[in-house]
């Protein structure tokens, strides 16, 4: 796993299917807000280590390596590429923790927000073509053809 900061500094991290489902909540509930309303989304927070561990788990691989992504590159790559432009003026956003404060979207909408962990992580590996599914016996792997370097 290439993870965009240092390990120990903690992140916030979105199931995109949960902030779908939290914006469409929002929505079915339009008559009972104000005309402007800020909530904050604060999905699972985690540092590099935990996320580490949620991937393994989710792909039953113990021994995935950690490392860093190489924003280097990135940059040297950037003027050639629009999304690595792009990705390179979000890295800001690896150097110091993140986390939203998402007690006011709790309180409107209830605790039940957030897809467990292992299984958000589980389902982005698979939605992104990392995982080999296999039967639940012998439980999903990385699948290195789709997911190399990890």
């Amino acid at each position: 796993m290439q993870y965009g900061g240092r390990y120990e500094l903690g992140h916030a991290w979105a199931y995109l299917p949960d902030v779908g489902d939290a914006m469409a909540r929002l929505l079915d509930r339009e008559s009972e807000q104000g005309l402007f309303e800020s909530f904050h989304f604060g999905g699972h927070w985690l540092d590099g280590h935990a996320m580490l561990a949620a991937i393994r788990r989710a792909a039953g691989r113990p021994g995935i390596k950690a490392g860093y992504f190489p924003w280097w590159l990135a940059r040297l790559a950037s003027p050639f590429n629009e999304t690595l432009r792009e990705l390179c003026k979000m890295h800001y956003l690896w150097r110091e923790p993140i986390r939203l404060d998402d007690a006011r979207l709790r309180a409107f909408l209830g605790d039940d927000l957030y897809t467990p962990l292992d299984d958000a992580v589980r389902a982005a590996l698979a939605g992104a073509g990392c995982l080999d599914e296999r039967p639940p016996a012998s439980g999903a792997t990385l699948s290195r053809s789709a997911c190399a370097g990890t």
